[in-house]
């Protein structure tokens, strides 16, 4: 039997592809919303699949046809444009106070700066970002597409804090560019726990769509029972094997375990 490889725990779409990990197929999502919208809200809880899904989303957007062989996008992408891409995450250490949350920013903004060749302003990370995203766009005359993970864990790391409110004001200036700078952005995700109602990025945001609770983006992340069948049944039929279960009573335990 031809060895397989779970990706336990690998975030990285490219990585995951190139090492020849299984992959549960959520392209079509892929496609479906790079061309039916520009701005999108996807909440889902830590730990469920989204930073791989904006992984997916940032191959897509560069161009990396290679990654997609066999997949149900390569049926339905044509043309394959490479555009600028930002890929903005909040996911890795506490951003419990708003020093280490400029830091993380600024250090964000200078990682682009540098890889496009665009010179850093000594000015606020609204700014800086403002900067860049036209930048990029009259350097490559395409337009930016933005990705941001877990946007709001700066403040749900400062809840209760001195730090939250400062936070939250930080974030508000932050995102500010993502209305500002409309007509050179191709195409917006945003990530969170939860939709924090006082950001005001989703009212400065034109027409933001939040797909969090719509019925056919329901697996746009994690793993369905239907996808558990088409992928996992290998796995699952050799557990069965190794535990003296039958199928369906290996399926319950798992379903049980794992919600």
């Amino acid at each position: 039997m031809e060895e397989r490889f779970l990706p336990i725990g690998i975030q990285d779409f490219e990585d995951l592809r190139r090492r020849n990990f299984l992959y549960v197929d959520k392209t079509a999502y892929v496609y479906k919303l790079a061309t039916e919208g520009k701005p999108y809200f996807l909440s889902r809880p830590r730990r469920f699949g989204k930073s791989l899904f904006l992984s997916t989303l940032e191959a897509y957007f560069l161009g990396k046809k290679d990654l997609f062989k066999g997949l149900a996008i390569e049926k339905l992408e044509k043309d394959w444009i490479q555009y600028p891409v930002l890929s903005i995450s909040f996911a890795g250490s506490s951003l419990d106070n708003t020093t280490r949350l400029l830091e993380t920013m600024g250090n964000i903004l200078e990682f682009y700066e540098k890889q496009s060749g665009i010179p850093s302003t000594p000015s606020d990370p609204s700014l800086r970002l403002k900067n860049l995203i036209i930048s990029l766009y009259e350097k490559t005359g395409k337009q930016v597409v933005i990705l941001i993970d877990e946007y709001d864990k700066p403040v749900l790391d400062a809840l209760y804090t001195e730090f939250e409110e400062r936070n939250r004001a930080e974030l508000r200036n932050f995102y500010s560019p993502l209305k500002d700078c409309d007509k050179y952005i191709r195409f917006v995700f945003i990530t969170g726990i939860t939709k924090i109602s006082q950001m005001n990025i989703f009212s400065g945001l034109n027409q933001l769509r939040d797909i969090s609770m719509e019925k056919y983006y329901s697996a746009i992340c994690g793993v369905s029972e239907e996808e558990l069948d088409l992928y996992f049944s290998t796995e699952i039929n050799e557990l069965a094997e190794e535990t003296g279960l039958s199928v369906e009573e290996t399926r319950a335990i798992l379903a049980k375990r794992y919600d």
